[in-house]
């Protein structure tokens, strides 16, 4: 097929493939049927694209930890064949583990509940993978615990308690967040802008919460952002965050392990993929991400293949406009956008919003935002329908804010200069 095809057999596949992408990938199958019944060799050559793009899509989503093969890759064999894997009744200081519910590269999660009768409580106990107990990685895992320890918000996971098992395997008890990350809660809630702009100023204000304490997130992305029933936002994860404090000590040191970058490179800004130097403005670049991700469903950089490709779009590519994202997939998921078609949503996109993101998501730190709370005064002020200070102000532009604030005194205006002119003519007469 290959080899064989001529050009037009590849504008087909190429058409097919970007008709499936705008579907769930539990719809494929169906569609693939349907969509070419008869020619398998299209329908092959079209999985094949599909699984390779899926591919792409988990390395973009991967935490960096995953791609350190020598410590990782000997942590999670060691796990593997490790007969206390299943950790469930084993006690922890004053708890005791009921069920794991999340793995990752350097960490493992279960749930947790009291068991010394003071009193009832639900936790989360993270611990470091077995293998990975080095002083690099012990370093960095207590450094977590000391980041937590710092912070109270209300949509910041607060740290309960801390310490080392008798096996000497560090652990942090978190408070549990019973949740969903926040791209799946707009979806399941088929929220609209605006609700999906209230939820992403609450991830903002937390994070602005840790700035206020000389602390960066560095990892800033759905998975560590859980909704909760009543819609109260939690960010999560501070494993990577980076102190600013000059008298905390040397926490922030890079890893020993050579090439060693701690960062999910979809959500990565420039700066952290040129391996330079962190600073707020690295958040506040996270959180354009983000809030691109929330309003259009899109990546800001239209990106198939390798790493390689990602990090020469991160750091050289000018981002997408969210209006124009939109308009790709156009079909895609209506039921996330109720009452939107995309022409509409792209509309309510233009102005305003992509002018923050954008401005969020500028390749030099300098030019971004210079906080996250800056960021979100300008969200507030859009929600407000009242000038945003990433724009130009021209007396054009405040005039028609003052109208959309003020629906009502257009046609009170228009109906008093109509009943005024008439007046005139009628005396002039």
């Amino acid at each position: 097929m290959r080899d064989g095809a001529d050009r037009s057999r590849w504008l087909e596949v190429d058409k097919i493939f970007q008709e499936a992408l705008d579907l769930d990938p539990a719809e494929w199958a169906d569609f693939l049927f349907r969509r070419c019944p008869d020619d398998p060799e299209v329908r092959q050559a079209v999985e094949e694209l599909l699984a390779a793009d899926r591919g792409a899509e988990s390395f973009l989503e991967t935490p960096a930890e995953a791609f350190v093969p020598e410590e990782i890759a000997a942590a999670i064999a060691h796990e593997e064949k490790a007969a206390d894997l299943d950790r469930t009744g084993e006690r922890v200081g004053a708890f005791q583990i009921v069920r794991q519910i999340g793995r990752g590269g350097m960490a493992g999660v279960y749930e947790a509940s009291r068991a010394d009768g003071e009193f009832e409580q639900r936790v989360a106990i993270k611990f470091l993978r077995r293998g990975l107990d080095t002083e690099d990685f012990v370093r960095r895992f207590v450094a977590e615990c000391q980041i937590l320890s710092t912070l109270e918000h209300p949509n910041i996971a607060r740290l309960i308690d801390g310490g080392t098992t008798d096996q000497g395997l560090p652990y942090l008890a978190l408070e549990y967040v019973e949740g969903v990350p926040i791209t799946e809660y707009c979806v399941e809630n088929r929220c609209n802008v605006e609700q999906r702009l209230r939820l992403f100023v609450q991830v903002a204000r937390a994070v602005q919460h840790a700035h206020t304490n000389l602390i960066v997130h560095r990892d800033i992305k759905p998975s560590n952002i859980l909704v909760t029933g009543n819609g109260r936002v939690k960010l999560l994860d501070f494993g990577i965050a980076k102190l600013l404090h000059p008298d905390v000590g040397p926490i922030d040191a890079p890893l020993t392990r050579t090439g060693f970058r701690p960062l999910t490179p979809e959500y990565a800004s420039p700066e952290q993929v040129r391996g330079e130097p962190i600073t707020t403005a690295s958040d506040v670049y996270q959180l354009g991400v983000l809030l691109f991700r929330l309003l259009t469903g899109e990546r800001p950089y239209e990106v198939r293949g390798t790493g390689s490709t990602l990090e020469k779009a991160i750091t050289n590519t000018r981002p997408r406009a969210p209006s124009e994202a939109v308009k790709k997939g156009a079909d895609a998921q209506p039921a996330t956008w109720p009452g939107l078609s995309p022409t509409r949503l792209s509309r309510r996109l233009r102005g305003d919003l992509d002018t923050i993101i954008l401005k969020a998501l500028r390749k030099e730190p300098g030019r971004r935002y210079g906080t996250a709370l800056e960021m979100v005064d300008d969200v507030e002020q859009h929600l407000d329908g009242r000038p945003i200070s990433a724009r130009r102000e021209s007396s054009l532009y405040r005039a028609g804010k003052f109208l959309r604030r003020n629906a009502w005194l257009a046609p009170v205006a228009a109906a008093a200069v109509l009943l005024i002119s008439t007046y005139v003519l009628t005396l002039i007469r």
